[in-house]
């Protein structure tokens, strides 16, 4: 790979002050490290190996003859690539008449109850190959690319069976994409129709699949769907227990409908990530702080669902590391585009701007413990960056994913345009 340096940067967001101070909460202006009128060097490895601003007066443009390719972003935006901690990428089958059932005001709940939501789209996707579950994912990951995600998480769930949660793990990993992925084993996402009870069907996902997954390498995590009507705290503690004997990483989805525990359990077990939270309690918040997990917010959910936005505003204010994602899903949240739910957080969770940013960025990869390569423009880390079409970034966050970046970049190498 060639040595290369983007020039003419009308403002490069870095994020290196949070690097360097290893902040993940209440984040400012300030932490993110913006310049004006500024350049980034890459090296022949794909790595960051340095940027600086003329305005600066200490950091002059280096000598471009001792780079290959010199890359003019005429005076744009340059930020780190975006990171989706939380989506569900693998599935089969089309939940579009959900649209129009919640339209006309039904809820989550009552769409499951006539049929649809997740245990839908379970049958759909037990019916589908492996090729064809791997093909729909890289169409997947390949429009999430182009609108700026350059690492992701990918859950399954939509299985419920030990063959099944495999194959959608399986599509996932055989999914070409030059995005950093990383696997979640959500085998206890909702009670499929076919088990014999619940208890059987958590025993059987415990003891034979959790096994199976590690044995084949499928997955970095485990996840769970904590909620009434779903898994109590008492049901996901087995399974949770087995996951982390194994070694897996553990995430969960927590207190989306009401206030289930889940944050406890989160907080218990060391999990890095508690997403949704409409319904998280203080105290919850607070065990979540207090063990270093990350508090995810989901606000596509919300908007796609009818459902209230957990308050952002508070959860900072509490002192615990914001993080945003999309929750792309057949069902509950189709956006895809980051950038979009960003700016929905901003207005609707109430999130500062700045930590809002972190939170796609940053602390994003603080929930997927890629911290140290992943998520800020540092000198050694990978450079995964956009060249967007705006010039700053409150002109970025304020056009509502409206525009795809210009380029975007993994590792140093453009990937999309």
């Amino acid at each position: 790979m060639s040595k290369k340096i983007i020039i003419n940067i009308g403002q490069l967001i870095t994020n290196s002050p949070l690097v360097e101070a290893k902040k993940t909460s209440q984040i400012q202006k300030d932490d993110l490290g913006i310049l004006e009128d500024a350049w980034l060097s890459i090296d022949q490895n794909g790595r960051v190996e340095g940027y600086g601003s003329s305005k600066s007066g200490d950091a002059k443009t280096p000598n471009l003859n001792s780079y290959q390719e010199v890359i003019d972003a005429r005076g744009s935006l340059v930020t780190p690539g975006l990171i989706d901690s939380h989506t569900h990428m693998v599935f089969a089958g089309d939940r579009s008449h959900e649209f129009l059932q919640k339209s006309a005001g039904a809820t989550y709940q009552e769409v499951a109850a006539a049929g649809g939501g997740i245990k839908y789209t379970v049958r759909e996707t037990r019916k589908a190959s492996l090729s064809e579950l791997t093909k729909s994912c890289e169409v997947r990951l390949q429009n999430s690319l182009r609108s700026g995600v350059t690492s992701i998480e990918i859950k399954s769930g939509y299985g419920l069976s030990v063959h099944d949660e495999l194959k959608i793990l399986q599509a996932a990993n055989q999914a070409v994409t030059p995005q950093h992925k990383s696997m979640t084993c959500l085998a206890l996402h909702d009670i499929p129709e076919d088990a014999d009870s619940k208890t059987s069907f958590i025993r059987e996902m415990t003891e034979q699949l959790l096994p199976e997954v590690k044995k084949q390498n499928l997955a970095d995590w485990c996840d769970a769907f904590v909620e009434k009507g779903y898994f109590e705290p008492s049901d996901v503690t087995p399974y949770f227990e087995k996951a982390k004997k194994l070694g897996f990483g553990i995430r969960i989805h927590a207190d989306e409908f009401s206030d289930s525990g889940a944050c406890q359990v989160a907080a218990d077990f060391g999990a890095a990530s508690a997403d949704h939270l409409q319904h998280g309690s203080d105290m919850g918040i607070e065990a979540l702080k207090s063990s270093g997990a990350v508090a995810t917010l989901l606000p596509g959910t919300s908007l796609c669902s009818n459902i209230k936005y957990s308050n952002g505003a508070h959860i900072e204010s509490l002192g615990c590391p914001i993080a945003i994602a999309s929750d792309f899903n057949p069902g509950s949240c189709q956006i895809m585009n980051l950038a979009k739910i960003l700016t929905i957080s901003i207005f609707s969770n109430k999130v500062s701007p700045w930590a809002a940013f972190a939170g796609v960025t940053w602390v994003g990869a603080n929930s997927m413990k890629i911290q140290k390569s992943k998520g800020a423009l540092a000198a050694g880390y990978d450079a995964d960056f956009l060249i967007h079409e705006h010039k700053s970034l409150p002109e970025w966050l304020s056009s509502w994913g409206e525009f795809l970046p210009r380029s975007v970049w993994v590792q140093g190498l453009q990937v999309s345009s």
